[in-house]
């Protein structure tokens, strides 16, 4: 899924391919998140269940496999002179910050949520899209998973 130009089978441009490659994998951590809310063993420990989104943040290498112009202007756009003008974006620093929140415990998702984003420097609780919050979806993934690796339930 990291390299989608090299299955041409997926798509005739490799920058569709692999944007779909992307797309599917995090509908996959939503998927499998909210499958890992609703185990038994969830509600028995008290164990939250959150999948986090980071949002664009430059510097991290997410685009260590585009063109040279594409990571040129990456890479600028997260230069600490332009980062703080650019409110669309997050620091590596405020991302990860974000995500030590969550797992302390320091921020807690609202009732329901799995889903946490991070938008212009805030934690945020979007709704799932229709495909995620589908039982039927989650289930499939969840079993083709355990069916992957041998622990068919």
């Amino acid at each position: 899924m990291a390299y989608a130009d090299l299955d041409p089978a997926l798509d005739a441009k490799s920058r569709i391919a692999g944007g779909r490659a992307y797309s599917s994998s995090k509908l996959c951590v939503l998927l499998t998140a909210r499958a890992l809310a609703r185990r038994p063993e969830a509600s028995a420990t008290s164990l939250s269940v959150v999948a986090y989104d980071p949002g664009p943040t430059p510097g991290t290498g997410l685009v260590r496999s585009a063109n040279f112009a594409v990571r040129s202007v990456w890479w600028v756009l997260g230069t600490p002179l332009l980062l703080p003008f650019l409110h669309n974006l997050n620091s590596r620093s405020r991302a990860g910050g974000a995500l030590a929140e969550l797992a302390l415990g320091a921020t807690r998702p609202d009732d329901g949520k799995i889903y946490a984003a991070l938008r212009r420097g805030k934690i945020s609780w979007p709704e799932l899209s229709e495909l995620a919050s589908r039982d039927d979806v989650m289930e499939a993934l969840w079993k083709d998973s355990a069916d992957l690796v041998g622990l068919s339930e």
